[in-house]
């Protein structure tokens, strides 16, 4: 029978979820939006109205990435990455970084920005992937191999922490680390990678806490008792933790949530919060279904692929929306102190929407070229 396997079942149903999931953010998005912001805000400040453009945006990058030829993917690695080292630095720069709320992570003016640190992710793996798989790189070798990708990681990982933006930080650092593995890397280097990693951020927490800088601490204290800090630093806890369970098997409904009028970040870091309540368990367990077969299909691509650039590009991708999800929905139940990673698709968040749909842009053309190598390898075999 004569068939395309690069376009089977795990890619279609990878891009119908990607496009499913941003119609259900846009569908979040306005749902959560607090009463009384839609009447007395410009156009362009409407999240629902900034979000459908980014999602517009997404879907045309989506398909322009598909359609890419894959050298040049592996041609544009390194560039990619130095704009996103560049892009930054430049969040500290005045006149050019949009700060909001005493952080440093936009860029542009207005209604007109993006952050870099979300596209540093894919930035990341795709620059990871280029040097993982060069002919004669020893990457099992901690000092040769890397030696390079530590450092980068590491610089990375501080500048968006730096910002601060612990969540994403560590959704990079996660994200590194598994692109890593796959490509060959032994687990007791990135292993201990990630233990010293882990201890810089509590050296930071620690030195935050004392020169009265205590955000993290508390918000450590507001994870470990909740409603002792409900007044304070725990509000968004208790509120997540109370709309998650008013949510029940189905949900109030659209539009019916109480959360939206108590929980400040109900459309972006809470998202799920308000799907709980308003579409109940079974909203929940769709939207994981959804983000599952994203994932069923870069693991499908690992497995399969002929071309170690391939390989390494899926899983790296897929551990962005992974990592990403599984962080999200840590912190809304409070198995993990608060953290601001958004739901991938779902939270509100411009930048991030557009990363998410690109990365599902570029992990079809994988599937595409490394299911077509396979073919033509297992026909070469039978001859």
């Amino acid at each position: 029978m004569n068939r395309q396997p690069g376009l089977g079942w795990s890619s279609g149903a990878a891009l119908f979820a990607a496009v499913a999931l941003t119609a259900a953010g846009l569908i979040i998005t306005s749902s959560a939006q607090r009463p009384g912001t839609l009447g007395s805000a410009p156009w362009y400040d409407l999240p629902i109205t900034k979000q459908g453009a980014a999602a517009a945006f997404g879907l045309i990058l989506l398909m322009g990435l598909s359609g890419t030829t894959y050298d040049r993917l592996l041609a544009s690695s390194g560039v990619v990455m130095l704009a996103c080292l560049v892009a930054l630095a430049l969040v500290w720069v005045p006149g050019i970084e949009a700060p909001t709320g005493g952080v440093h992570r936009r860029l542009g003016y207005g209604p007109f920005t993006v952050q870099p640190s979300e596209f540093a992710k894919i930035g990341m793996v795709l620059y990871l992937a280029m040097y993982c798989t060069q002919k004669g790189r020893p990457i099992r070798d901690l000092r040769l191999g890397l030696g390079v990708p530590f450092i980068l990681i590491a610089v990375v990982f501080v500048a968006v922490e730096r910002e601060p933006d612990l969540g994403t930080a560590l959704v990079l650092l996660l994200t590194s680390l598994s692109t890593l593995y796959v490509a060959g890397a032994r687990a007791r280097h990135l292993i201990g990678f990630a233990i010293c990693a882990a201890a810089v951020v509590a050296g930071a927490v620690l030195l935050g806490h004392w020169f009265g800088v205590s955000y993290r601490a508390g918000r450590i204290a507001a994870w470990w008792e909740p409603e002792r800090h409900a007044t304070s630093i725990g509000y968004q806890i208790v509120h997540s933790l109370i709309s998650v369970s008013l949510g029940g098997w189905l949900g109030a409904g659209y539009g019916r949530g109480e959360g939206r009028f108590y929980l400040p970040a109900s459309n972006t870091d809470y998202a799920m919060a308000t799907v709980a309540e308003e579409f109940g368990l079974l909203g929940v367990v769709i939207v994981i279904v959804a983000l599952g077969l994203i994932v069923a299909h870069a693991y499908r691509v690992v497995v399969h692929s002929a071309d170690p650039f391939a390989k390494v590009v899926a899983s790296g991708l897929g551990s962005i929306i992974l990592w990403q999800a599984l962080l999200n929905i840590a912190v809304v139940t409070n198995a993990i102190p608060c953290t601001g990673v958004p739901m991938p698709f779902i939270s509100y968040g411009t930048s991030s929407l557009v990363a998410m749909l690109a990365s599902v842009g570029i992990l079809t053309r994988p599937a595409v070229r490394s299911f077509a190598l396979s073919e033509n390898a297992r026909r070469e075999a039978s001859r």
